[in-house]
């Protein structure tokens, strides 16, 4: 999404995905313009680096970076039994650059048999507020 300088947006994203192992977990987060003053989000999915996800508990996580154009991604789990759902929400308070708000997401374990795929129904919301 465009975003503009000295801009407050907020942001929902639900991420649908699957893949044929359990043990291949997704890779997400954002970047945004250099020396934004705050990007921060959070999210719950399924429990990263477990064989069966889809049977623990959802893990949340919770990240703030400020001024490094994006910060550390998460990583979730990826259960095999079907699909997966990863929801979660986040504000960005931009600084002087115009630019872009961009969800990016990964295979975080190497497989090149069991592919994660992200499906028809995935979607990220950016609203301005100030």
């Amino acid at each position: 999404a465009s975003v503009a300088a000295n801009t407050v947006y907020i942001f929902q994203f639900g991420l649908l995905y699957t893949c044929a192992s359990a043990l291949v977990d997704l890779l997400m987060g954002f970047t945004c313009p250099a020396s934004q003053t705050l990007l921060s989000w959070g999210a719950t999915g399924p429990e990263a680096n477990v064989a069966d996800p889809s049977a623990t508990l959802a893990r949340s996580a919770y990240l703030a970076a400020d001024g490094s154009g994006g910060g550390t991604g998460r990583t979730y789990g990826a259960g095999a039994a079907g699909p997966n759902y990863l929801w979660g929400s986040g504000i960005l308070q931009n600084g002087a650059n115009a630019g872009s708000l961009t969800l990016v997401w990964a295979q975080a374990t190497t497989d090149a048999v069991n592919l994660l795929t992200l499906k028809a129904g995935s979607h990220m919301i950016v609203y301005p507020v100030a």
